[in-house]
């Protein structure tokens, strides 16, 4: 079957012109599609055409505001358009992060660029707090690994400071968060420039700001929503002692 769409370079430049924001666009021709199935961060149709090796080339449309990327290919059978989000590169400790901290999401199916942007608009901002939360939970990852008082290796603080932290630090600047403390403007001003701390050698100096970031990307509606916490069991009151109102009385013949 032949398809009367045009070539998908185009099709992706349509939908990333569709979209909210500056959307930048990339093409490939795939002799095999597993590299490409394992760069997508998604179980819908999109990933199950890659897995039957019946996609030949995928364009990748890239907001870099958010930092977010999609992929877009074409099912050679349907004709459809098959757009899923690519996983994001968190450089998290553990290889199940993905699956079990942050939700996957699923791709979709459309049936023309107006039909994907549509699907794909009300997709943007909860998979933009995703990866939000995948960066503040790789930060509280480096927290949780550097116990205080020890010296923080430069790998470590590289990973938070050049680069979760500014990317965290432009989407909180991004939302027009108004800062209170003029310690959270300096640090924003700092990680926008990807800047050490002051201190680079202190665990104490890197892990205030951390916590900082992350506070600040909470407060701001970045990240998946929190969970409440679970309410103290109630404990039991003892009887009450009897009273001139329970206390069972009689009379007396």
């Amino acid at each position: 079957m032949r398809s009367d769409r045009p070539f998908i370079g185009s099709t992706a430049r349509s939908l990333a012109d569709a979209l909210p924001g500056t959307w930048l666009t990339e093409c490939y021709n795939l002799n095999r599609s597993d590299w490409v199935l394992a760069e997508v961060w998604d179980r819908g149709p999109l990933a199950a055409a890659l897995a039957d090796s019946l996609v030949t080339s995928v364009a990748v449309i890239h907001n870099p505001a958010s930092e977010m990327e999609f992929v877009v290919a074409e099912h050679p059978a349907t004709h459809d358009l098959l757009v899923g989000p690519k996983t994001p590169v968190l450089d998290f400790p553990s290889t199940t992060f993905l699956a079990t901290h942050v939700p996957t999401p699923n791709g979709i199916r459309a049936s023309s660029v107006a039909d994907a942007t549509q699907q794909l608009i009300p997709l943007i901002p909860a998979l933009d707090r995703a990866l939000c939360e995948g960066r503040i939970q790789r930060i509280a990852a480096d927290l949780a690994e550097t116990p205080t008082g020890r010296t923080a290796t430069d790998e470590t603080l590289g990973n938070l400071y050049l680069d979760h932290g500014p990317r965290l630090a432009r989407r909180v600047l991004d939302a027009g968060t108004l800062l209170t403390e003029p310690e959270e403007d300096d640090l924003l001003d700092r990680l926008r420039r990807e800047r050490w701390p002051i201190d680079r050698d202190e665990t104490q100096a890197w892990r205030v700001d951390a916590h900082r970031i992350i506070s600040l990307a909470r407060s701001t509606g970045l990240g998946l929503p929190q969970p409440p916490e679970p309410a103290p069991p109630i404990r039991s009151l003892p009887p009450a002692p009897p009273t001139a109102t329970n206390r069972t009385t009689g009379r007396q013949r």
